[in-house]
């Protein structure tokens, strides 16, 4: 079993590895955590910030990432995503001149449930909700491969308005 206090939120669970089988199996809650602490972690990049909250459960057999099975969910408030990672996404994708884009994309409320299982993670309740925007979704992605997501975009007549593409 495991609690700490971490930058004023909170983390418990529980951890247990059978070393018979070289199994890890871990449960666990977090409450108002800076979100770096897991993307750290997971090995991302510092691709947003934010307070997150959330839980997961999940089984390895650690000699074999493709047994990953599990389940979570994660809420992160008041954050942001870094104008480097969204350059580096989507800079390919963008027509015209990319000092026009914000400096970032800040966001009042970040939420999904995610399944895992081994590559796969199916992403469903995905919901980003930013002043003027909001965008709801599910889908899957391939860990270092395929995406495959529907996502539902809606955009407040004011911000379209500041968007040349739209208001065009």
């Amino acid at each position: 079993h495991f609690s700490a206090t971490v930058d004023g939120g909170s983390i418990q669970g529980l951890y247990n590895l059978k070393k018979a089988e070289n199994i890890c199996e871990l449960t666990a809650e977090w409450d108002a955590i800076p979100a770096h602490y897991l993307l750290d972690q997971l090995k991302f990049s510092h691709m947003l910030t934010g307070t997150m909250s959330g839980s997961t459960h999940f089984r390895l057999d650690l000699d074999d990432p493709g047994t990953l099975s599990g389940e979570a969910h994660v809420d992160i408030r008041d954050g942001q995503f870094s104008a480097d990672y969204l350059y580096n996404q989507f800079a390919e994708h963008l027509e015209g001149d990319l000092t026009s884009l914000p400096p970032s994309l800040k966001f009042s409320k970040l939420s999904c449930d995610l399944v895992l299982t081994g590559d796969q993670i199916r992403v469903s309740q995905l919901q980003l909700s930013s002043e003027g925007v909001k965008i709801t979704g599910s889908g899957q992605h391939i860990t270092d491969g395929d995406m495959d997501y529907t996502l539902t975009l809606a955009i407040s007549p004011g911000t379209a308005e500041r968007i040349p593409a739209l208001r065009d």
